[in-house]
């Protein structure tokens, strides 16, 4: 891991743990930025990036940061936390399902993970390979 960054079910299992994740996005992709993104901003559009998961909240407000953007996701485990994150395989299908329902995804080809505040039916997402309560906050970059 570089620089503390994790693969998708690796930030699972962390998560599972009780430990925060955070992640963080880029346009371009970097050394450390290696897993794909996909988003939809609060107009509807679609946006496509590069991510990374850390441990480390202060890692990931730099990272950006130096990369120019706006804020960071912050997924804390709660077992009464508002949100839920699912950690699906990875397929065109539970791509677009995350876009259309959760908002965004982060993936690596073998799985993706999806957060959101909103119930989903689990009829929708498939088989789910794990599931976590949590807390989904985005704190500024600034």
């Amino acid at each position: 891991m570089q620089l503390g960054t994790l693969g998708v079910s690796d930030a699972v299992s962390v998560l599972l743990a009780g430990i925060p994740v955070y992640v963080a996005s880029a346009v371009e992709p970097t050394d450390e930025l290696k897993l794909r993104g996909g988003w939809v901003d609060d107009d509807g559009n679609l946006h496509y990036d590069w991510a990374g998961f850390y441990l480390c909240k202060d890692t990931a407000l730099q990272v950006g940061r130096a990369n120019a953007q706006q804020c960071i996701l912050s997924l804390t485990p709660n077992a009464i936390g508002t949100g839920r994150v699912y950690l699906l395989k990875d397929t065109p299908r539970n791509r677009n399902i995350a876009l259309k329902y959760c908002g965004g995804y982060t993936a690596d080809g073998k799985c993706l993970i999806t957060a959101t505040n909103k119930d989903i039916p689990l009829t929708l997402l498939g088989k789910v390979l794990n599931t976590v309560s949590v807390d989904i906050d985005f704190p500024p970059c600034e």
